[in-house]
C-alpha cells in the first residue's frame, strides 16, 4: 500500500541515467532503501542530507520499492567545504546501517537528526553534543539508553548521574553507594543541561560507545563498532574550544541570536565563495 512521509536523505547514487537510489530515514517507517525514475519532471537538489517528501508505491514482492519524489530542502549544501560535516554524516549513515533494521521505526533518531545537520551545515561548534544525543536516541531506539529519564528529578536537586558498566543503568550518586568507584559519570548535557566542556564530550562518547559494545553489539553478534564512527570521535578530539559552552552562558545564552549570527556568517562564506568563482 502506498505510503507518504519525509525523510533524511542518508545516500543517493545513480546506478544508471534512469534511476536514482535513495537511502533514507522516514520520519514514522524507520530506514528505507528506494528507487525514483527519472523522467521529464525535474528533481530538487539533493543537497547530502536533506530532508525529503516523498510517496513509496507499490512494489513487487523482492522488489526495491519505487518512489515518488516530491520536494527537497535543507541538507548540506557546502558540501564541497564542509568536510567535517560529511565526516558526521557519513558516520551516521554507518551506525544507522549497523544499528537500526529496515521498516522499524525510530521517531527519536529522526527527530535528533533534523536537528543535528543544520549545525553541521552552519559549522556551529555545539556539533558534538548533537551528534552524541543522536547516537543516545538509536541506543534508546534499541532499548539500551539507560533509562536516564528516571533520574532527571535528582539531577535537577544538583546530584551527579552515572551509568553501571555492569547492567547499563543509570542512578544517582546516592543509589550508586559503595558503587560509586566503578560506576561511569553520566555528563550534565544528557540530561538537559546547557553547557559543557571538552572533558564532557569526552566522557559523552566514551559512554555511549560503552552502551554500544557491552549492551547493543552482542545481541546483533556485532565486535566492532563502524570505522567511521572513529573519524567522529577524532574530530571530536580536535575540538579545543565548545563555543558557547562556557559555564557562564548556562543561562543566559541567546538562542536566536546565536542562530542569526551562523547564519550571517554562512550567507558571507557563500557570497566569498562566488565572488571567488
Amino acid at each position: 500500500m502506498p505510503w507518504t512521509d519525509e525523510a533524511i536523505m542518508s545516500s543517493v547514487m545513480q546506478p544508471n541515467k534512469d534511476v536514482l537510489v535513495l537511502e533514507v530515514m522516514t520520519k514514522k517507517r524507520g530506514r528505507c532503501k528506494l528507487k525514483v525514475t527519472l523522467d521529464d519532471k525535474p528533481i530538487p537538489p539533493l543537497y547530502p542530507g536533506c530532508t525529503l517528501r516523498l510517496t513509496q508505491l507499490d512494489t513487487g514482492m523482492g522488489e526495491m520499492p519505487d518512489a515518488e519524489l516530491h520536494d527537497a530542502s535543507g541538507g548540506l549544501e557546502n558540501a564541497d567545504t564542509n568536510l567535517q560535516g560529511m565526516v558526521v554524516l557519513q558516520a551516521m549513515r554507518s551506525m544507522m546501517t549497523t544499528f537500526l533494521p529496515m521498516y522499524e521505526p525510530a521517531r527519536k533518531v529522526y527527530e535528533s537528526a533534523t536537528r543535528l545537520i543544520p549545525v553541521l551545515r552552519d559549522g556551529d561548534g555545539r556539533w558534538p553534543v548533537y551528534y552524541l544525543k543522536w547516537e543516545l536516541d538509536i541506543l534508546n531506539a534499541l532499548g539500551f539508553s539507560g533509562g536516564l529519564e528516571r533520574c532527571e528529578t535528582a539531577f535537577r536537586h544538583g546530584e551527579a548521574i552515572y551509568i553501571s558498566p555492569r547492567t547499563g543503568r543509570s542512578a544517582s550518586r546516592a543509589e550508586a553507594g559503595a558503587f560509586l568507584d566503578r560506576m561511569i559519570p553520566v555528563p550534565g548535557f544528557f540530561m538537559g543541561k546547557k553547557t559543557a566542556t571538552t572533558a564532557d564530550v569526552r566522557q559523552g562518547h566514551e559512554m555511549t560507545a560503552m552502551l554500544f559494545r557491552k549492551f547493543a553489539m552482542p545481541p546483533l553478534g556485532l565486535s566492532e563498532m563502524p570505522d567511521d564512527r572513529a573519524e567522529v570521535v577524532f574530530a571530536m578530539e580536535n575540538v579545543r574550544d565548545v563555543t558557547m559552552f562556557n559555564e557562564g552562558d548556562d543561562e543566559n545564552f541567546d538562542e536566536e541570536a546565536y542562530r542569526r549570527r551562523l547564519l550571517s556568517l554562512r550567507t558571507l562564506r557563500v557570497a566569498e565563495r562566488s565572488s571567488a568563482s
